[in-house]
């Protein structure tokens, strides 16, 4: 069978089925009792089982539109009669009910985003490819990420693989189908679609037989991807003339549609022609003739959207083997008339994916060269607020710089003419004659605000200097020499040079220092 069918399938479905991902009931809240039957079958559809879902429920749904028409309420009517029919409504019927349901949606609304999927789905599932591409890039995948919904991200991820493998550039469907795994792994949400996918592109058969079986182990009550795994095995063991194991996969995929999916006839109906391959093979011909008659039943009208060459050639060659000539030749016409119909449609459908294939590049190329001039221009920005923000730091740095040496100059300054004022007014005491005890203790006052820990200093490098050794300190400090240091003590110069001397021994100065320069800096 042609994999268009198992990819529309696949696109109908938004589920997860392992206890590892919980569900999320995204959807604003507009109308109690619509939402409460709408979370409802979003639960019943994210497990897998919106079959389960009453026809009630859809009738409940119009009434409170009705009741309550509100264009939030209305589109939300319209997405969930789309899913809950998606294997019977028109594809022209579900697109124009999508896109009425998009054009009721606000932007960035968690609404538009679901609907905007599905309405994707569908335009890829009729060749739309461009149009789907464009929803995609343009609303779901900024939407989703915006959101933070890593599962229904991935699950657009997962429609841009299939588009893109529909427009034959399998390097990008790749690369789409690797970001949808990582978004299902950090949601913990199971991998079958991602296997089902890669088994789809894989190169040979064997490959391809690894992941069907991968992505049934995956979730296995994902009926939708279980299903088309068996089949698609059964296809692979009917090439390989493993009757045997055809059988095993076909009744394993009717089992699991019994199960999960009963009401996806489309599913049921594809087995059904494998397992009628394998009783024409068996030269159980009335079986295989049965068989195939519950398959045109469950298709119905819908059968001339597949691959119903196939299915009638198969019919023809069945009738053929029984003796019925008539029923033969027409089925035989009927091959013959949907052959054509499906070669008219596959050049149909190559033409328009090879449009769609240059359309999608050109649009890639003015997105990426859009996002690289805004890019450069980003970093044009980015560099000139740097540049700008690095002058004026350094107009400020350059500012406190001056005004800290001028401070700094000015401070010194300050502190120089202090200390020659009063080193001066020191001196010109102490040289004008200290009389009496009242002079010494002014002069050893100003002495001290001229050099605060001047004589504590002195009793650290030798606590036994008397009153006379600290007095001559300070004489020899404000730079008074011998002779007039002798005037003030009444004596001699040479009892001066004498009582210096003694002086650099009690505070151990090196023969090569100056007594003069080592009291000044003390």
């Amino acid at each position: 069978m042609i994999l268009t069918i198992w990819l529309f399938i696949l696109l109908a479905t938004v589920g997860q089925g392992h206890a590892a991902w919980s569900y999320q009931y995204r959807f604003e809240p507009i109308d109690r009792q619509f939402d409460s039957i709408a979370a409802r079958l979003d639960s019943l559809d994210q497990h897998h089982r919106l079959g389960e879902a009453q026809i009630d429920d859809y009738r409940k749904l119009d009434s409170i539109v009705r009741q309550h028409p509100q264009a939030g309420l209305e589109a939300r009517l319209l997405y969930w009669k789309v899913k809950c029919h998606q294997y019977t409504m028109e594809s022209d019927t579900t697109i124009a009910k999508l896109e009425r349901a998009l054009q009721l949606t606000s932007e960035g609304g968690y609404d538009r985003l679901r609907i905007a999927y599905q309405l994707a789905g569908n335009y890829q599932r009729t060749n739309r490819l461009t149009e789907a591409w464009q929803l995609l890039t343009n609303v779901v995948i900024p939407g989703i990420e915006a959101v933070g919904d890593s599962i229904m991200l991935g699950n657009a991820y997962h429609l841009y693989a299939l588009i893109y493998r529909d427009i034959g550039d399998v390097e990008e469907a790749m690369r789409a189908i690797d970001q949808s795994q990582q978004c299902f792994a950090a949601s913990g949400y199971p991998l079958s679609k991602v296997y089902f996918f890669r088994a789809l592109l894989a190169p040979d058969g064997s490959e391809a037989a690894g992941l069907y079986r991968k992505a049934i182990d995956a979730d296995s009550t994902d009926a939708t991807i279980v299903a088309q795994a068996y089949t698609n095995l059964a296809n692979i063991a009917l090439g390989n003339n493993q009757s045997d194991s055809a059988r095993l996969w076909v009744n394993s995929g009717l089992e699991t549609i019994r199960r999960y999916q009963p009401e996806n006839q489309l599913l049921r109906a594809f087995l059904l022609v494998n397992d009628a391959l394998l009783d024409y093979n068996a030269h159980q011909y009335n079986k295989a003739l049965t068989t195939l008659t519950e398959v045109e039943r469950l298709c119905g009208p819908s059968l001339s959207q597949y691959n119903a060459a196939s299915i009638y050639r198969i019919i023809s060659e069945t009738y053929g083997k029984v003796g019925n000539q008539t029923e033969e030749l027409n089925y035989l016409k009927q091959y013959i008339k949907a052959q054509e119909n499906q070669q008219r449609i596959v050049s149909e459908t190559q033409e328009m994916r090879m449009r769609a294939r240059a359309d999608i590049q050109q649009q890639q190329r003015e997105l990426i060269e859009r996002l690289t001039e805004e890019a450069t221009l980003q970093r044009r920005k980015t560099w000139g607020i740097v540049v700008v923000l690095i002058v004026v730091v350094a107009l400020a740095i350059a500012m406190l710089t001056h005004y800290y040496r001028k401070r700094k100059q000015r401070e010194e300054e300050n502190s120089e003419l202090r200390n020659v004022l009063q080193q001066e007014a020191v001196g010109a005491l102490v040289k004008s004659g200290i009389t009496d005890d009242g002079d010494r203790s002014r002069a050893e006052k100003m002495f001290g605000q001229l050099r605060p820990g001047f004589f504590a200093r002195l009793k650290e490098i030798n606590p036994d200097l008397t009153e006379n050794d600290l007095r001559l300190c300070t004489y020899i400090s404000i730079g008074m020499r011998a002779k007039e240091i002798a005037q003030q003590l009444s004596v001699t110069p040479d009892s001066v040079n004498t009582a210096r001397y003694r002086l650099r021994k009690k505070l151990n100065l090196k023969p090569e220092e100056k007594l003069d320069e080592f009291l000044r800096n003390l």
